[in-house]
């Protein structure tokens, strides 16, 4: 979602205290724990590598030398202006502030350590995670194969059929796992609503913690009427040898309301130019001894854009 020019109060994307620096987040770890009925779980945040800025390129017409190389030298000089312009001037990677980046770490450190619990369709295993289950008619579920080609999880709200699409959905998960169990498992783990939680809950005006309002307070668009928000998780191979990437991606449009660190706790917002999104993605695998290993592959990012409301 695009900040929305001058007529925008907040540019969450340009802001130092928004962004780390240039670079991304420093790399941060935290240990090992032990897991009921999943074994040990680490999760890591990994380095964001370093943005690059625009380049033009030089166009040359046919002219006599001195000409030609007054004209290349100016091409070059224009070419690292623009250059210069696209690197400091083009928005910068949409990163959460430090504060942001550690609550969604330690949410997705607090999921991976959460007991698993299966769902059980009636008398019959799923092998998998009661929230994933719940969420598959609830949320946007995409399963990438290795090829790329993504397989759209449509699950119908039709009760007499419901459960068996789940379970072919389930059933995908299951491709893309190779067949293990175990593997399936630590996957529907975090593929749901719990490991969203660290987009959501990192944006609560709490601690420091919000988006740049236009009153100057911190706070975050919320649910209202004609509001409409989006939930999805897209499934992948990961970046390893072994890996499962989930990316889960929440998004709020149309918002009339926020809630804020200022006096009132409230601010209204023009709807048609607020809102925001926010993503996280991390990969999924299992050690040697087939405990579950999760780690941040890609730190929250935010993308905002709110509007003062009528008073």
């Amino acid at each position: 979602m695009p900040i929305d020019g001058a007529n925008s109060a907040i540019s969450s994307l340009r802001n130092t205290e928004f962004l780390q620096d240039l670079t991304g987040i420093k790399a941060k770890s935290s240990g090992s724990t032990n897991i009921p009925g999943m074994g040990s779980v680490s999760v890591t945040a990994q380095t964001v590598p370093e943005r690059q800025g625009g380049q033009a390129t030089p166009v040359q017409a046919a002219r006599s030398p001195a000409t030609q190389l007054a004209s290349t030298l100016g091409q070059s000089i224009m070419q690292a202006l623009k250059a210069a312009w696209n690197y400091f001037m083009a928005p910068a990677p949409p990163l959460a502030s430090a504060a942001h980046q550690e609550y969604a770490r330690a949410s997705v450190q607090k999921q991976a350590e959460a007991p698993f619990k299966e769902y059980v369709d009636g008398q019959k295993p799923t092998g998998a995670h009661e929230v994933f289950w719940k969420d598959l008619n609830r949320a946007n579920y995409t399963v990438r194969s290795a090829d790329g080609t993504g397989i759209q999880i449509n699950v119908s709200s039709d009760p007499g059929t419901m459960s068996a699409q789940k379970m072919q959905s389930i059933d995908q998960v299951r491709l893309l796992c190779a067949g293990n169990e175990a593997l399936v498992r630590a996957v529907t783990h975090m593929a749901h609503q719990g490991t969203l939680e660290a987009v959501q809950g990192a944006l609560m005006p709490i601690a420091g913690r919000g988006l740049h309002m236009p009153d100057g307070s911190h706070g975050v668009p919320m649910m209202s009427e004609g509001t409409m928000q989006k939930s999805s998780y897209v499934l992948s191979a990961g970046p390893n040898k072994g890996e499962i990437s989930i990316r889960a991606e929440y998004s709020l449009k149309g918002s009339s309301i926020a809630m804020t660190d200022g006096p009132t706790g409230m601010l209204k917002l023009d709807p048609a130019h607020s809102g925001y999104t926010g993503s996280i993605a991390i990969a999924v695998s299992l050690d040697s001894s087939g405990a579950a290993q999760v780690r941040v592959t890609d730190p929250l990012r935010v993308e905002c854009s709110v509007r003062a409301g009528q008073p």
